[in-house]
């Protein structure tokens, strides 16, 4: 996630910052459990943003992989047929 730590010849100056960056130095966020969706609102306000997208990033590669899956299925059940 982005944020504005300043400003440089009238330019705003952003810093990323991920997860795993402010897990660390947050003491709120170190008691989150990403394996335990129920420990997910003990983390601060900056910390929850940073959490959704990390998770985001975790759930991505298991989309995919089930988008793969249903295209395979509908492709062999003839969903999709090719017109000549």
């Amino acid at each position: 996630m982005k944020f504005r730590t300043g400003y440089e010849l009238g330019k705003p100056v952003f810093t990323v910052v991920y997860w795993s960056d402010h897990y660390l130095a947050c003491e709120k966020c170190r008691k989150v459990d990403l394996e335990k969706s129920s420990t997910f609102f003990l983390a601060c306000v900056t910390g929850a943003q940073l959490l959704n997208e990390e998770l985001v990033k975790r759930q991505a590669p298991i989309v995919a992989k089930k988008n793969e899956e249903v295209r395979k299925w509908a492709e062999y059940a003839g969903v999709f047929k090719m017109k000549k």
